[in-house]
């Protein structure tokens, strides 16, 4: 595959160099939160191989760039002070994984650690994350509540109580729910339990999803252990174009940090550059008309 190149502009992502497809796994998004991909010190203000980190809720936790002892580089530091509601952090990799061939996959992983320890149940895990579609409602800003909430994807939820077979994996199913929650939602039953996380220590973590015959196939490996898998039967959600972490609904939400995110795909591809300076050009152009509209009484 020839590397991307793109930067983010207002409307998306524009100004791409390139769009292909490979067999072999490509990077997608490689973002460690240092001035290489965040130039300004601003979780929204990305250079590629990096990405913007949008939150999705407009009040009841923070999201920002900070130096983390622990991690010994910057790191992304999520807090949540709202218990009623999670506090999802979506980031757009600027094009579209699709899982059409057998054996297609996207791969994330990363580093986090958590910076509380508060009891979460099995059924509420407080850290969350996954891999989803935008069903093309982008976030393109902080505090946009609803442009994720039909989002369709997999997702993870793993805290301090032992996760279960059917509390680990999940299938989103697009509803109107805030994304990596709510009730649009099914169990993807797992191979096995997932161990509690009751440290502050530095773990890393490795979601893949590859397509089967007629299924999606999940697969979870924490720090480097074997590799718990699932299975779903909806093999229609196979377009992937963001991830998302969250905290849950227990009470305390777990704050965490994360570093080295890095998404990789056997089949990547961007839109042509004359059809993303289109895209743009049509916002553009729709807020041109919308500001010369008469008023109406």
């Amino acid at each position: 595959m020839t590397a991307q190149m793109y930067r983010w502009g207002r409307f998306g992502v524009f100004g791409l160099v390139s769009a292909a497809g490979s067999a072999g796994a490509v990077p997608v998004l490689s973002d460690g939160f240092e001035a290489a991909t965040h130039p300004t010190g601003f979780r929204t203000v990305a250079a590629a191989p990096g990405a913007p980190f949008w939150v999705t809720k407009g009040s009841g936790g923070t999201a920002f760039l900070a130096a983390d002892g622990t991690f010994a580089s910057q790191a992304l530091t999520i807090t949540n002070t709202t218990t009623a509601t999670n506090y999802p952090v979506v980031a757009p990799f600027g094009g579209f994984s699709t899982l059409t061939n057998l054996g297609d996959s996207i791969n994330l992983t990363f580093k986090f650690r958590f910076l509380n320890q508060e009891s979460a149940t099995d059924s509420n895990a407080n850290f969350r994350f996954g891999i989803e579609t935008s069903q093309g409602t982008f976030v393109t800003a902080d505090g946009q509540t609803s442009t994720s909430d039909n989002d369709k994807g997999f997702y993870v939820q793993i805290g301090d109580a032992a996760q279960t077979t059917n509390n680990l994996f999940y299938q989103e199913n697009g509803g109107a729910t805030s994304i990596l929650s709510g009730s649009d939602r099914d169990v993807v039953s797992a191979s096995s339990t997932v161990p509690a996380i009751a440290d502050n220590a530095v773990h890393t973590v490795s979601f893949t999803l590859t397509r089967n015959a007629s299924t999606i196939g999940l697969s979870l490996s924490i720090d480097g252990g074997t590799a718990v898998t699932g299975t779903s039967a909806n093999a229609s959600i196979a377009s992937f174009d963001e991830i998302a972490f969250s905290n849950g609904f227990a009470t305390t939400s777990m704050n965490f940090a994360i570093d080295d995110v890095v998404v990789t795909a056997t089949n990547f591809t961007v839109p042509e550059p004359a059809t993303a300076g289109l895209i743009a050009l049509g916002a553009v152009g729709a807020l041109a008309r919308r500001t010369r509209r008469p008023a109406t009484r």
